[in-house]
């Protein structure tokens, strides 16, 4: 086998819960499914022997019937496929997918998929042997009691075949995760101690623009399609070309709609609130999920009431979100304009002795500050 062409996605999130987005939930729904669509399309035109899905097709374990039929639907266009493409999936986070009994995997509509859908949903070490392109797949899905490091336990090159391919949904251990701290996380250490060719990841919507180890080739694709707000890259699929004694070559596959951009604005080149709705205008865009964020020292007279401009402007964008992290410059706050008796009149006349105390004192950090 001179080539094997593979088509690497995950954390697709059919039937997607989408309280973040509001009234666009309905909306991020329709386009997961048109970006699961493109996905198929681009494996059916690329004539790429296999599907690999690292997890979480689903975003619950009861999607409801759409996503369930969506799901179908797509399976059998890859094996009508000519020749038909071959699917190994592995179940997502018991959040997402369950397990055991409640998984999504049991439900009626999922028990018997054709013989092309290959579904390693048993609590073990699973392989997927396909002898007419030299290959073998492996996976564990997450289980109830398993064991810190035991995700890619007794997973190991098998030398009888020219592609070892891993299937595998967990964080990658760094200096924020440590590799010990769950079982949804693994090493770099661990996953090159299975000497796979490529190992397909699933869990970070982000995709990878390197390797996430240099031992082993192994990448996140990102998910198909933007499924939370502070999510910055569009969706994507990976394209990867393997060929004997050789690096994969990975190609992204666009297949989401939606982008996203922050936004962060120092009120001190604001004029006043008609000024700030014309900058946010100037980006409007039905496919941008736009997060924008006040900074800076406003003068005295600027007053902008958020929540009302972000209501005001949301039909522009598919999702708005404005933040104020602003503050009065308390040398242009004069305490006579804010009663003693209020909160905000202690405030300032105490800020203000504070400032007065610094200068006096020359103290340059305390009036940084």
């Amino acid at each position: 086998m001179r080539e094997l062409r593979i088509l690497h996605t995950a954390d697709v999130h059919l039937g997607r819960r989408a309280e973040a987005f509001g009234e666009r939930g309905a909306e991020l729904r329709r386009r997961i499914i048109q970006a699961f669509e493109r996905c198929v399309s681009a494996a059916i035109e690329r004539r790429v022997h296999l599907m690999l899905i690292a997890g979480e097709v689903f975003d619950r374990p009861r999607p409801g019937r759409r996503p369930l039929a969506v799901f179908l639907e797509q399976m059998s266009r890859l094996g009508q496929a000519s020749p038909p493409i071959e699917v190994v999936i592995l179940p997502g986070t018991p959040g997402h997918e369950g397990w055991g009994e409640d998984s999504v995997w049991n439900l009626p509509e999922l028990r018997s998929l054709p013989q092309h859908v290959h579904v390693l949903a048993e609590p073990q070490l699973q392989r997927v042997e396909f002898p007419a392109w030299e290959t073998l797949v492996q996976g564990r899905p997450w289980s109830e009691g398993m064991e810190k490091g035991e995700l890619l336990a007794g997973m190991r090159k098998d030398p009888r075949f020219t592609f070892n391919l891993a299937l595998c949904h967990a964080a990658i251990e760094r200096g924020d995760i440590p590799a010990a701290s769950s079982t949804e996380v693994v090493s770099c250490r661990q996953l090159a101690a299975c000497g796979m060719d490529y190992v397909a990841l699933g869990h970070w919507h982000r995709p990878s623009p390197t390797s996430e180890c240099d031992q082993v080739a192994a990448y996140y694709p990102g998910s198909l399609e933007i499924v939370a707000i502070d999510q910055e890259r569009p969706g994507h699929a990976l394209l990867v070309t393997l060929r004997p004694g050789r690096p994969p070559a990975l190609e992204p596959i666009p297949t989401g709609s939606l982008k996203h951009e922050a936004l962060t604005i120092d009120v001190a080149t604001i004029a006043d609130e008609s000024a700030l709705r014309r900058k946010v205008l100037e980006l409007a865009d039905e496919d941008l999920i736009l997060e924008v964020k006040l900074t800076g020292v406003a003068e005295l007279g600027f007053t902008c009431d958020v929540e009302a401009l972000e209501e005001e402007l949301a039909d522009h964008f598919f999702r708005l979100q404005i933040s104020d992290t602003s503050h009065v410059s308390m040398e242009a706050a004069q305490a006579a304009d804010f009663p003693e008796e209020f909160i905000v009149g202690k405030f300032v006349r105490l800020a203000k002795s504070q400032i007065e105390q610094a200068r006096a004192s020359g103290d340059e950090q305390a009036l940084r500050i």
